[in-house]
């Protein structure tokens, strides 16, 4: 219950703060202009770090940890939050930049933070005048090279969160709570950030974003390798993040060969590679999600290998992304003919459609089956806790509020109360330790039905309305990995109810998304059913 409260409350803070921060960004001094380098175009707001920052301390603030060096991580992240804000409001000079990581790696590196096994070096602690300067070279290097692989919309946000998942599986699987519990903290506030960092995304994070997770992702790497579970091979690390590490590398050796300075600007990285291939926006963003899922998968697998394997699993993968991208220069290759750009919107057609009654009809039962299914989820649940009731209430409480929005706010806030509805009402559902197996078959069988509503919907809907994202690979990923490791050989009860919660999630979701952007949002089904869900938990809860 308090690893799945900590992301509720990560992503839920992150998505409320989002809106807010898009309309008082130009005010604050949070924009990004375009220029010849960047991809968009005119000013967007880069305050959604703020977001990620709030979303993820949120949760920590209320189960404070005991750890010194969990503390010192916070305070770590606070200090690169505070330099993030000032360097996106007014540009940092490099130097302040640096001063600003090395005295966040200074305060975690004080609380004990050490990469002190080194591959082929054995398993005997190295002196401190090694593991201190590799520590600091490894964090401070992951934190720009995130920062720089910013480029597109989702990108930085998507490569950070798949190597956050996997951190906080391999927390899970030693039972290192309150680590898995900052993990998980992380990973909402970059979930409720991404909702709206999709191309064409309406918000950046920033360096304020970028840089928190590079080094909130480092730190935790190396406490998972190096303190939590030794048995894990110490050159994890590379899989994990390695993929950012060798695109600034690549650039950099790049730079130099051309007699430039290695931190002069340019558009050498891997995603402005792949654009000039001719991929599509989403096309690169997809790519490069599929590339860090191979590293982290690869790594996944072979944590527990000998050095020599790992080490040479991530060689044959650089070798072959370096090479790829080599190949495709040299051989002028392009995946598309035309110039990269979007798709033309287009409707999309299919023998239902010949009969005009048809896709609306569709429509509305999909939304009447997502509406039973949130009644149902909040009904079913044995128990509901006290303090699951009160955060019910509250959110509640906020549904009820937000009626009295302008419009444009309320139904910004009429789609939240409904993924937020969904999230509790699923959990609440899932989460049960002794659910009758015919209730459970209900559930599942009502998922199923809302799945294929869907997809018909779908099929009948103009392209313009409803289309793939990255992010939609993403989760895709996310649900199969979950799924194929909750039944690998050894995994528990617990661990298998978590599959069940990603499939349910990720149906409602998508459900949730299509039926927000249809043209005709009048209809009051899904709005009122999460706030009677919401309703009947906090009652259950408080009674």
């Amino acid at each position: 219950m308090t690893l799945f409260s900590s992301f509720f409350i990560s992503l839920l803070v992150s998505m409320l703060l989002v809106p807010p921060l898009v309309k008082l960004s130009a005010k604050l001094g949070l924009v990004d202009i375009a220029d010849t380098r960047k991809i968009h175009e005119g000013v967007v707001p880069r305050s959604g770090g703020i977001a990620i920052v709030a979303g993820a301390l949120v949760p920590l603030l209320i189960w404070w940890p005991d750890e010194k060096l969990l503390r010192a991580l916070m305070l770590g992240a606070l200090v690169i939050f505070v330099f993030g804000v000032a360097d996106d409001r007014r540009g940092l000079n490099y130097r302040w930049k640096f001063f600003g990581q090395l005295l966040a790696v200074a305060i975690v590196i004080g609380a004990g933070l050490r990469i002190e096994v080194i591959p082929f070096m054995g398993i005997d602690p190295v002196s401190p005048w090694i593991s201190i300067p590799l520590t600091v070279l490894f964090v401070v290097g992951v934190t720009n090279a995130i920062n720089l692989s910013d480029g597109l919309d989702g990108l930085a946000a998507g490569t950070s969160l798949v190597a956050l998942a996997v951190i906080a599986w391999l927390f899970f699987e030693t039972q290192a709570v309150s680590l898995a519990l900052i993990t998980l903290a992380t990973v909402g506030g970059v979930c409720g950030f991404l909702r709206y960092n999709n191309h064409p995304a309406v918000i950046f994070m920033g360096d304020t974003g970028s840089q928190f997770l590079g080094f909130v992702t480092a730190v935790l790497a190396i406490i998972l390798t190096q303190q939590t579970n030794p048995a894990l091979n110490p050159a994890l690390l590379l899989l994990l993040l390695g993929l950012p590490i060798l695109d600034t590398l690549t650039v950099m050796v790049w730079r130099i060969r051309r007699g430039n300075s290695p931190f002069l600007p340019d558009r050498n990285h891997f995603h402005h590679r792949l654009l000039d291939f001719g991929f599509h926006h989403y096309e690169a963003v997809s790519v490069i999600y599929v590339a860090q899922a191979i590293m982290v998968g690869t790594g996944y697998v072979l944590r527990y290998e000998a050095d020599i394997v790992v080490m040479g699993a991530y060689v044959v993968l650089a070798a072959l992304i370096v090479g790829g991208f080599r190949y495709a220069r040299i051989t002028n290759f392009r995946v598309h003919a035309a110039a990269a750009g979007e798709h033309d919107p287009q409707a999309k057609s299919g023998l239902l459609r010949r009969f005009p009654f048809v896709p609306g009809a569709v429509v509305r039962v999909t939304e009447l089956l997502a509406g039973l299914l949130l009644l149902l989820a909040a009904v079913y649940p044995v128990e509901v806790s006290r303090q699951f009731g009160w955060l019910m209430l509250a959110l509640a409480f906020y549904v009820l509020v937000a009626r009295l929005l302008p419009s444009r706010l309320r139904d910004v806030a009429s789609r939240l109360s409904i993924y937020l509805a969904g999230v509790a009402a699923i959990f609440a559902f899932t989460s049960q330790p002794q659910i009758p197996w015919l209730l459970s078959s209900h559930i599942n069988g009502l998922f199923l039905i809302v799945g294929v509503f869907l997809l018909i919907s779908i099929r009948m809907t103009a392209r313009e309305q409803f289309r793939s994202t990255p992010l939609d690979f993403l989760v895709l990923v996310f649900v199969l990995a979950i799924v194929v490791a909750t039944n690998m050989k050894g995994a528990t009860a617990g661990p298998v109810e978590l599959a069940d919660t990603a499939i349910r999630l990720s149906v409602f979701f998508y459900v949730s998304e299509f039926l927000c952007r249809q043209e005709r949002r009048k209809s009051l089904i899904l709005p009122l059913s999460a706030l009677v869900a919401l309703c009947v938990l906090a009652a259950r809860g408080l009674a």
